[in-house]
């Protein structure tokens, strides 16, 4: 989906420079003893505004898109210091940091550096970064760097951030999650207080989202600390595949299209059978299916904007799987994959469906793949069929 630029009006300011140029070199004596110059200024004004801000910030966008697909497949290092041909985000920033584009470099570049674990540089250019009018982009902004902060070690600052950022965004899809985090290192510190305030939001005010599955045994983990908790209360109370088949609809006509990420194959290839046959099962001709891959997570987003433009789909389900790991690495994926996507669902046509699994060990997506807890995969198939069918209903 392109965005139109609109060309600025040039034709009134070419006048405008014209005449008063001829004015200035005719009465060249008398402007500078009578008012000091001020029309002069006012015509230089003009013409580095024609002739150097604008044309630096067109230069600025072109060179920037190159450097983005960089860092969308994960060359942080091509996206840092460019590829040869194109610069990347440092030389942006450097040549052009007074534009928008310059500025939106300084993020990534702190992104950058915060997936290669150079938290200090990462630090630096996202406290750098001037929070832009796109409040998600801000949010997210802020939350990054509270990810980095306790990289660092720098738990208060970090929870404290990331608290700002939940409240900031006040987003069913970001919030809850930077809750999340703000209140686990919370409670690394000691501070129960906050941590609970930080696990209860997420419980009364965000019960639909995902971290709210899992919030009850942290809730309970505070209040109770010398109480055993059974790693997946929470989920243990809900089956992923269990679901009335009543209540869905027919699937038979409509096109669905499934993007699959290729990392974690064992987790995702489970959980695209699950959808697949749940469609099957539903309705669905199995050559109205699509089924595409990209390398992770993180493409997720591309994948399924590019899908829902070159295809005539009826939803798109999105299906992948981070596990945590020893870095902040998996939160900046959950945050950027989760974060496109319902930005995609918000703008796309038709409905997209979160297929993420976010686990912090391999059991706990084992489990939610076809194991002890169900299949996501089933879950997403009857979501699309129940939301196309809304849509047709409106």
């Amino acid at each position: 989906m392109s965005k139109k630029h609109n060309a600025a009006p040039v034709n009134e300011i070419d006048e405008t420079i014209k005449a008063s140029t001829s004015f200035i070199e005719k009465h060249l004596k008398t402007i500078v003893a009578t008012i000091g110059g001020v029309l002069a200024i006012i015509i230089i004004c003009l013409v580095v505004n024609q002739y150097y801000i604008q044309p630096n910030k067109i230069e600025a966008a072109d060179n920037i898109a190159v450097a983005q697909q960089h860092f969308q497949q994960g060359m942080y290092e091509q996206a840092l210091n460019g590829d040869g041909t194109n610069l990347g985000f440092l030389q942006i920033i450097e040549q052009y940091g007074s534009t928008p584009s310059g500025n939106i470099a300084r993020l990534y570049a702190g992104l950058c550096y915060a997936n290669t674990d150079r938290a200090e540089e990462a630090v630096k250019y996202l406290e750098d970064y001037d929070q832009c009018d796109d409040m998600m982009v801000s949010n997210a902004s802020i939350a990054a760097l509270g990810n980095v902060y306790a990289q660092l070690g720098q738990n208060e600052k970090a929870a404290d951030t990331l608290l700002k950022a939940a409240k900031r965004a006040n987003s069913t899809t970001l919030s809850p999650l930077f809750y999340l985090q703000a209140g686990q290192l919370y409670e690394s510190l000691g501070n129960k207080d906050k941590a609970l305030e930080c696990y209860e939001t997420i419980k009364n005010d965000y019960p639909q989202s995902m971290q709210r599955q899992d919030v009850d045994k942290y809730i309970e983990r505070v209040k109770y600390p010398q109480r055993q908790i059974p790693p997946d209360m929470a989920s243990a109370l809900h089956n992923l595949s269990s679901y009335d088949p009543a209540t869905v609809p027919d699937g038979n006509g409509w096109q669905i299209g499934i993007v699959v990420s290729e990392w974690n194959e064992e987790v995702t290839g489970a959980l695209l059978e699950g959808a697949y046959n749940t469609l099957l099962k539903h309705g669905v001709d199995k050559d109205d299916i699509i089924v595409k891959t990209v390398p992770g997570s993180f493409e997720l987003v591309y994948g399924s904007a590019a899908m829902i433009e070159d295809t005539a789909v009826d939803a798109v389900i999105a299906i992948g799987c981070v596990i945590r790991g020893d870095t902040p690495h998996f939160d900046y994926i959950c945050q950027g994959t989760t974060q496109g996507l319902a930005e995609l669902n918000r703008q796309a046509e038709v409905p997209v469906i979160y297929g993420l699994l976010t686990c912090n060990t391999m059991q706990q997506a084992l489990d939610r793949c076809g194991g002890a807890l169900g299949n996501k995969g089933d879950e997403c198939a009857v979501t699309a069929l129940k939301m196309i069918q809304f849509r047709q209903d409106l």
